[in-house]
C-alpha cells in the first residue's frame, strides 16, 4: 500500500478504544538503528500536520515535561549540527497521548508507553521476557535498510534481531495472544530507489517473513524515511510517512479489543438469544487479552436495538449469534487478515458516526455509495453486509456476500456467515457445503473451529423443528 492511501486509511481511526487507554509497546532494533529518530520524526510529523490551517485529525502529545524538553532538546541539537542525534542521545521513558480532532472536539484516543527490549533476555523460557510481552500490546522492530542493503557486518546484527522476534512472536503463537508487530525499515530514504535495492532486501528478510507466516504472526512492514532538510536557514526532519507504524497499531489495537460493529452486534445477541447458542471463545492464556476484555464496558439497550430485534425476529438472531460469534473468533486468533486496508477517511467517519447515532439508515446509504466508488475493497462490501444483517435485510447481506465471494473465493467471514443465512432459510444442504469450503480455506488451526461452528448452525434448526414439533403435539393433546 502506497504512503498516500495508508494515511488516507489511518488518519481516520475508530472512536471506540476506551477511555484513558493506556499501550505498552516494545521495540526491537540494535543501537544506531534511528529508534530515537523514528520516535521523534512520528512525534513531528504529525504535529506539523496538526499545525496547518486545517487541522489534522491525529496528533501526538508528550504526557509530561520530561519527554517533551528531551524532545525539544533533539530537534534542537538538529538545527545546530545539521545531523541526526547520536545514539547516546535518545528519548528515556517516551510516554505520550495520541489525541483526535472530531466533531464531539478534542478527544485523547489512547496514552503509549514506548519500553526497549534488553537482548540477553529474548528467551521463551526466561520468566522476565514472558512478563514483558505478557504486560504489553504490541511491538516495533527496528532494521537498518541501509546497512541491510550495503552492509556485510550486518548479517550477524540481523541475526541477533530475528532471534528476538521469534522468541517474541513464538511465545505470542504459543499463547494465542493478538498482537501487532509494526517492523520498521529505517533510513529508507539514504536507498537507491530501484528494483535491485528491492530484490536485496526481500531476499534477506525472508527468513523472518517465513518465520512470521508460520507462527501466523499479525504483521506489517514500513519504510521510515526521515531526511533532514534546511529551509529558511533552519534544519529540520521532514518524515515520510513515518507514523503510519503508529497509526497502524492503533488500528489494530483497537480492532482487537474495541466495541465495534461486531462486537456491538454480539452484545445485543447476548441479550437476545437464550442459553449457549451464542457463547464466545475463551480468552486465550496470559495477560494482555484479559486485560483487554476486562476494560470493555458492558452494552446498554436500546429502544432503537429493541425494534430492530422485534423486526428481524428471534430466529435470526438465533443463527446470526451462532455465525457472528464464529466471525469474532476468527478475528480473535488473528487468522483472517485484512485483504484490504483502504477507507475512504473522511466519508466512512460518518458512517461511523452515523451509526453511533442510530441512524443505520443513512449509515447503509453511505456505505452502499463506498461499495460503489471503491468495488474491489472486500471490507467496505464486509460492513456493508453487516449494516444489512443488522437491520434484517438477510437478502441484501447474501448478496453482497456473494459479491465478496466472486472476487474472493475463499475469504472466511463471507463463506460462514453466507452458510448462516442460508441455513436461515433452511438450505441446510447449500449452508453446509459453504462450511465444508470454509473449512478448505481456513488455516489447520482454525479448521476444528469451523467444523464445531457447522455442526453448532446445522444441529440448531434440527433442535427447532424437535421443539416445534413437541410444541405442536402438546396443543393437539389438549
Amino acid at each position: 500500500m502506497s504512503v498516500k492511501l495508508r494515511k488516507q486509511h489511518l488518519t481516520v481511526l475508530p472512536q471506540n478504544l476506551p477511555k484513558n487507554r493506556t499501550f505498552n509497546l516494545l521495540s526491537i532494533g540494535q543501537r544506531g538503528v534511528g529508534k530515537t529518530v523514528f520516535l521523534v520524526g512520528s512525534y513531528t510529523e504529525l504535529q506539523t500536520e496538526n499545525s496547518k490551517k486545517q487541522p489534522h485529525k491525529l496528533w501526538f502529545e508528550c504526557q509530561d515535561n520530561q519527554v517533551k524538553e528531551n524532545v525539544d532538546k533533539i530537534l534542537k541539537y538538529i538545527d545546530q549540527t545539521d545531523q541526526y542525534p547520536p545514539p547516546t542521545m535518545k528519548v528515556v521513558n517516551f510516554s505520550f497521548n495520541l489525541k483526535r480532532q472530531s466533531f464531539w472536539g478534542e478527544k485523547t484516543v489512547c496514552h503509549f508507553r514506548w519500553n526497549d527490549i534488553p537482548g540477553e533476555i529474548c528467551d521463551v523460557h526466561n520468566s522476565d521476557f514472558r512478563e514483558l510481552v505478557f504486560n504489553s500490546h504490541g511491538c516495533c522492530v527496528f532494521i537498518d535498510a541501509y546497512a541491510l542493503r550495503h552492509s556485510d557486518a550486518y548479517i550477524q546484527v540481523l541475526e541477533n534481531i530475528f532471534e528476538q522476534v521469534m522468541a517474541l512472536t513464538s511465545l505470542v503463537y504459543l499463547n494465542g495472544l493478538n498482537y501487532p508487530l509494526a517492523i520498521v525499515l529505517t533510513k529508507y530514504d539514504l536507498l537507491e530507489s530501484n528494483a535491485t535495492t528491492q530484490k536485496v532486501i526481500k531476499n534477506k528478510l525472508e527468513p523472518l517473513i517465513a518465520h512470521l507466516n508460520t507462527v501466523k504472526a499479525r504483521y506489517e512492514i514500513f519504510h521510515s524515511s526521515i531526511p533532514l532538510v534546511r529551509e529558511n536557514n533552519t534544519v529540520t526532519l521532514k518524515p515520510k510517512g513515518t507514523a503510519i507504524a503508529f497509526l497502524w497499531l492503533v488500528w489494530e489495537l483497537n480492532k482487537i479489543h474495541s466495541s465495534s460493529a461486531e462486537n456491538q452486534l454480539l452484545g445485543l445477541i447476548h441479550r437476545i438469544i437464550p442459553g449457549d447458542a451464542n457463547a464466545r471463545s475463551k480468552n486465550p492464556n496470559g495477560v494482555m487479552q484479559s486485560l483487554f476484555d476486562s476494560n470493555r464496558k458492558p452494552s446498554t439497550q436500546s429502544d432503537r436495538r429493541s425494534s430492530v430485534r422485534e423486526k428481524m425476529g428471534s430466529k435470526l438472531w438465533w443463527f446470526l449469534g451462532i455465525g457472528i460469534a464464529g466471525i469474532a473468533l476468527l478475528s480473535l486468533l488473528g487468522y483472517q487478515r485484512s485483504t484490504s486496508q483502504i477507507r475512504t477517511g473522511e466519508a466512512l467517519y460518518d458512517v461511523e458516526a452515523l451509526q453511533q447515532a442510530g441512524k443505520l439508515d443513512k449509515a447503509i446509504a453511505s456505505l452502499e455509495q463506498l461499495v460503489q466508488n471503491n468495488p474491489d475493497n472486500i471490507d467496505l462490501r464486509l460492513r456493508l453486509a453487516e449494516q444489512y444483517e443488522l437491520t434484517g435485510n438477510a437478502a441484501g447481506a447474501e448478496k453482497t456476500y456473494d459479491q465478496i465471494l466472486a472476487r474472493q473465493n475463499n475469504n472466511l467471514k463471507a463463506l460462514v456467515r453466507k452458510a448462516v443465512l442460508r441455513q436461515i432459510h433452511k438450505d441446510s444442504q447449500g449452508a453446509a457445503q459453504l462450511f465444508e469450503q470454509a473449512e478448505e480455506a481456513a488455516p489447520d488451526a482454525l479448521k476444528p473451529q469451523i467444523r464445531t461452528l457447522a455442526k453448532k448452525t446445522l444441529n440448531s434448526s434440527q433442535e427447532n423443528q424437535k421443539l416445534k414439533g413437541a410444541k405442536t403435539t402438546e396443543l393437539k393433546s389438549d
